[in-house]
């Protein structure tokens, strides 16, 4: 996937670029239940994998990037990563103070 050697994903840095970034297109895919949510979230994971090296990024460090963009509190946030985990967009990963989510490389090649 073009990943470079790990480094820890500077969250400040990432809201910076997330708020002046030009608002990434819709996904096509008809069964996307949230186009808009997923093409921020595919666009977030793939500056942390690519930019990066990290695997995957905690729900309160997606909150805090895109929850405010997708109009998604934290319980939607969880029920929305749950939905794309279970339909095998996103792998979940136990451990640590809360749950990681990591893109599946098909999903976040699919913009």
């Amino acid at each position: 996937m073009g990943t470079s050697k790990q480094s820890d994903p500077d969250i400040s840095a990432l809201e910076e670029f997330v708020s002046e970034v030009e608002p990434p297109e819709p996904l096509s895919n008809p069964l996307s239940a949230d186009p808009l949510a997923e093409a921020w979230l595919q666009l977030i994971l793939t500056m942390v994998v690519r930019e990066h090296g990290h695997t995957s990024l905690s729900i309160s460090d997606i909150q805090k990037l895109i929850g405010e963009k997708v109009g998604k509190g934290e319980v939607e946030l969880k029920v929305f990563l749950d939905r794309l985990w279970r339909i095998g967009k996103l792998e979940r990963i136990h451990g640590g103070a809360e749950d990681h989510y990591s893109p599946n490389p098909s999903w976040l090649e699919s913009h």
